[in-house]
C-alpha cells in the first residue's frame, strides 16, 4: 500500500480520437516528523505564509498518471479532487484506490 495525493487533474482531448478526457497526476504522499523547537516552527509558518513554498513536512515523489476518457472517469466511480490522499494497492493485477483518512 502506497499514500498519495492528487497533485494536478486536466481536462485533455484523446490525441487519436478527440474524445474529452481527463489527465490526473498523483504524487507519492508521506509526513515527516518536523525537527526543531516551536521558536522554529512558529518561523517556517510565517516563511511560508508569506512565500508560497512547498511544505517542509511533505515529500512528494511523482508515482502514477491516468489519462481517462470521460465515460472511463465517470465509470471508477471516484470523483478526484486535488489535495485528496488516497490509499493505494496492487492486487492480482488490479490498482485500488480507497480514500485515506490521512490529514491533508
Amino acid at each position: 500500500m502506497v499514500l498519495v495525493k492528487v497533485s494536478r487533474i486536466t481536462g485533455m482531448n484523446d490525441p487519436i480520437t478527440g474524445t474529452p478526457g481527463r489527465l490526473i497526476e498523483f504524487t507519492e504522499y508521506s509526513t515527516l516528523p518536523f525537527p526543531g523547537d516551536e521558536m522554529t516552527k512558529n518561523f517556517i509558518s510565517q516563511l511560508q505564509a508569506i512565500f508560497p513554498i512547498q511544505s517542509v513536512k511533505e515529500l512528494w515523489t511523482p508515482k502514477l498518471v491516468l489519462f481517462l476518457k470521460e465515460n472511463e472517469y465517470l465509470q471508477l466511480g471516484l470523483q478526484f479532487e486535488v489535495n485528496d490522499i488516497y490509499e493505494v494497492t496492487f492486487e492480482k493485477g488490479s490498482i485500488v484506490f480507497k480514500r485515506s483518512t490521512a490529514e491533508r
